[in-house]
């Protein structure tokens, strides 16, 4: 009973398994033919469970400066763990779950306490992204980012995360995106953080937080993943492929799943100043979080409060010829708390529960001319909950009845005052965003092959969300949608290393199929289908093929009609000049889902006689239809005689066809001519709502990798990921193509980030690179092409190598971002007052500094 009860006091900083967990009867009886060198414990252990399909955790720390011993021949799972680590001073025990755990003799020798920043619970389950199944194996590219990996970037939130990530684009609802970075889904409306995966819109990543859905955040279908505090998160796992096959609408992008922590064994706080050395940006932060573990169960609280001051346009010499006042970076206050537990009920039923809330002010930003000032605030509030009970069958089959509920209240300030009269002619937007689900998944053995077990995931459920837009003085718009759906997945692993042949170590068959069923468009389908194949256990190739879709957002469905009368020499052609046009906007109940057809091929090398070393290169393929447009994008081009957009304009309307188009305006017609509407005089009527027109093609290459090398005092790990990309628009079936990836206010088509981590007994460095490439200057004619960007960030961390005494858990760190100063690439303004740099591709934070104190109680 002691040593059960030490075991789960010293839990785990890392978490190894393969992607193949056998149960553990399975592994018990098979024997597997294992050719493992000797090498630095760390990466023979992971060797060991890629072999065996075990599933094996451990302390990183405690792998240290250890070496395994060589296995070469037939082994058991259990034999060979054991072969592996003798003499080494560690010691492994089995969990009732089959989990193998290895620890330091010592330490469970002598009940060492552990310390509560590195508590993982041993049994804890794993979570793969990119599938149902456990163990199966996955045949998309996932990255992983851990906490500790978090810390020693110096990243604080996990808006810092996904803003480093080289297959993100930092365009969309981030802070800094400003309000001319080209269209509405690359402004920022809430001040959150929303992933962004190859730029195809935030509203085209799906975001969850343990595999569950979080309510969407203001006006676009994005998630403010910089709600979530950094110290309830034990990893951020994100697949950069399609995969609404397996989880839905909005995957078209990709997904990205928030691994939560599930115990914490104590109680840890921090705090964290900083500021930008060419001024602004001053930053205060506020972390705690506690928890503890029983025999059967356990709970975790982290709180976070941070707040930042702005950054101003006359802070940077590169933007001070702006009209003043105006911000670059805005100032903001955001608190966040998070719950989570979990309790096992009896031996075969468990439960859990996580829940989430987070405020967040925004003083937004402020921009001026000659003859107005502009002030934009936001206020934004976030609930969810999601609870979960999970029933052990019999047969190795596993049912779990989840629920979930999220709401989002995002208030929009804009304060609008005219410098002569002083009036003010602004207003508030209120977006209220609310969803709900529930979700019934059984997964289990089928039976069993020579090369492992085939096993089946399947399950249903339905979800509905809803969004009013609205301001304190109208009734505004609102509508809801919801669903119900289906969902299979099967994995057929055919060769493994317990039946391999020459030239086949791994063979591994998957397939997921999904409905959903909606109450306005009806039914879509969508499969994916995958394999993994691997030589020799140095190498892997994956192949990912499926279809994706997504459905419309509800502000695209539900926005106001509008129509406004312009002049006709707005629109090109040849009219008299005092000729006018109807100019339609708004959204379109009629919409259908966005489209998409995804493929992806993947190469993992890990080859043995380089222990330590990772690499995966992936080639990937989207191509993305009914895409969602205003199909007269932009008014000042020549539309009248435009072939492209004929389809979308109505010449020579009647009297009676111009009356029942301002019919539909709820406000009335938009008269900004300064003279009488008179219909004679319309020449025609431009229909611009949101339609299913455009279509992009979407393909590059993805490469990540990472070398640990172990040294005396430590290891050094290298890593790096760098992403190639090309993306081309179509708006209308006759319309030119037109590239984004590489011009402003899309993605770069190249980027990339590298760096080296040290671990030296108590002390942690860790310097990084950051490329972002040049794009092209659309402001200007002909289009010219800007630079690039590189900055380097600097970390610095020791940590007090004590288990006693008042320096027990104590860490300090230094960081420096930006470390050169680097100052973004410049872009022609348009005028005075706009800024000259792509904000959504670029910082004007330069240089910033910042210092932390952590302590673990």
């Amino acid at each position: 009973m002691r040593g059960s009860i030490a075991l789960l006091r010293i839990g785990t900083a890392v978490t190894v398994a393969s992607s193949h967990f056998a149960p553990a009867s399975a592994q018990m009886q098979a024997s597997y033919r294992l050719d493992i060198p000797a090498q630095d414990m760390e990466s023979a252990l992971k060797g060991l469970a890629s072999a065996t399909h075990a599933q094996i955790v451990f302390r990183s720390d405690a792998m240290r400066g250890k070496r395994s011993n060589a296995l070469r021949g037939s082994y058991t799972p259990d034999a060979a763990i054991a072969a592996l680590i003798r003499g080494s001073g560690l010691s492994v025990s089995r969990s009732p779950r089959g989990v193998f755990i290895v620890v330091a003799a010592t330490a469970m020798a002598q009940d060492v306490e552990p310390d509560p920043e590195e508590a993982v619970p041993p049994e804890q389950d794993i979570i793969v992204t990119g599938t149902h199944i456990a163990g199966a194996a996955v045949a998309s590219p996932v990255v992983r980012v851990t906490q500790r990996q978090m810390r020693e970037a110096g990243q604080r939130d996990l808006g810092d995360v996904i803003r480093d990530l080289s297959s993100n684009y930092n365009g969309g609802q981030n802070p800094g995106a400003r309000f001319q970075a080209g269209t509405t889904p690359n402004t920022n409306v809430s001040g959150s953080s929303a992933l962004n995966l190859r730029g195809l819109g935030p509203d085209a990543t799906l975001t969850l937080l343990n595999g569950r859905r979080l309510p969407y955040d203001g006006s676009a279908q994005a998630v403010d993943v910089s709600a979530i505090p950094l110290d309830a998160v034990a990893e951020i796992q994100v697949m950069p492929d399609g995969a609404s096959a397996l989880y839905g609408s909005d995957a078209v992008g990709g997904v990205a799943n928030i691994i939560l922590r599930r115990d914490f064994d104590g109680v840890a706080t921090a705090l964290r100043f900083g500021t930008a050395t060419g001024g602004g940006g001053l930053l205060q932060e506020y972390d705690a979080v506690g928890g503890g573990r029983w025999s059967n169960g356990g709970a975790l609280v982290a709180l976070q409060y941070d707040r930042q001051n702005a950054v101003r346009s006359d802070q940077r010499d590169y933007t001070r010829y702006v009209v003043q006042p105006n911000t670059l970076l805005d100032a903001h206050k955001h608190f966040s708390g998070l719950a989570t537990a979990h309790q096992a009920i009896t031996g075969h039923l468990s439960f859990n529960v996580d829940a989430l809330y987070s405020w967040r002010y925004s003083n937004g930003a402020e921009y001026s001319t000659a003859d107005y000032a502009a002030t934009t605030r936001f206020s934004n509030e976030n609930y969810a909950i999601s609870p979960t009970v999970t029933l052990r069958l019999p047969g190795d089959w596993t049912a779990s009845l989840s629920g979930s509920y999220g709401a989002n209240d995002t208030h929009r300030f804009d304060d609008f005052v005219d410098k002569v009269s002083g009036e003010n002619l602004g207003g508030d937007s209120i977006y209220e965003n609310y969803a709900y689900g529930g979700e019934l998944d059984l997964e289990g053995r089928l039976f069993a092959i020579s090369g492992g077990d085939v096993r089946l995931a399947f399950g249903g459920g339905y979800r509905f969300n809803h969004l009013r837009v609205h301001s304190a003085a109208t009734s505004g718009t609102w509508g809801g949608r919801g669903n119900f759906y289906g969902f299979g997945e099967l994995s057929v692993p055919l060769v493994s290393s317990a039946n391999a042949v020459p030239l086949i170590h791994q063979l591994s068959l998957s397939a997921a199929l999904r409905h959903e069923e909606y109450d306005r468009f009806g039914g879509v389908t969508t499969p994916k289908l995958g394999l993994v194949y691997a030589p020799t256990a140095d190498f892997d190739l994956k192949f990912s093929w499926g279809r994706s879709f997504k459905a419309p957002t509800l502000r695209n469905e539900y926005q106001l009609f509008a129509v406004v009368l312009q002049p006709a020499f707005y629109f090109g052609g040849t009219y008299p000049a005092d000729a006018t046009v109807l100019f339609t906007s708004g959204g379109n109940r009629n919409l259908k889902p966005e489209r998409a057809r995804t493929w992806s091929t993947t190469l993992d090398l890990h080859p043995r006689p380089l222990p330590g070393l990772k690499l995966s290169l992936t080639y990937f393929d989207i191509d993305y239809t009914d895409r969602v447009v205003q199909p007269v994008s932009n008014a000042v081009l020549s539309v009248l005689d435009n072939p492209a957009v004929q389809e979308f304009i109505d010449y020579n309307p009647t009297p009676a066809e111009q009356a029942a188009v301002i019919a539909r305006d709820a406000n009335g017609l938009g008269n900004y001519l300064g003279v009488p509407y008179d219909p004679a005089k319309v020449v025609a009527i431009v229909r611009n709502q949101l339609v299913n027109a455009a279509r992009q093609r979407i393909r590059g290459v993805d490469l990540v990798g990472s070398y640990r090398i172990p040294v005396s005092t430590g290891d050094v790990t290298l890593s790096g990921q760098a992403s190639w990309l090309r993306s081309n628009q179509r708006n209308t079936a006759g319309a030119p193509l037109i590239a984004l990836a590489g011009t402003n206010f899309n993605p770069p088509r190249f980027r990339a980030r590298g760096g080296v981590v040290g671990h030296f007994g108590a002390f942690t460095s860790a310097l990084f690179v950051n490329y972002t490439g040049p794009i092209t200057d659309l402001n200007v004619a002909p289009p010219l092409q800007r630079g690039d960007m590189t900055t380097l960030d600097l970390s610095l961390m020791w940590k007090a190598p004590t288990s006693r005494g008042p320096l027990k858990g104590f860490e300090i760190g230094l960081y420096v971002t930006n470390l050169t100063d680097a100052r973004p690439p410049y872009l022609a303004p348009f005028d005075d007052t706009t800024i000259n740099y792509d904000s959504t591709n670029y910082s004007p934070l330069g240089r910033f500094v910042s210092v932390s104190l952590r302590k673990a109680w």
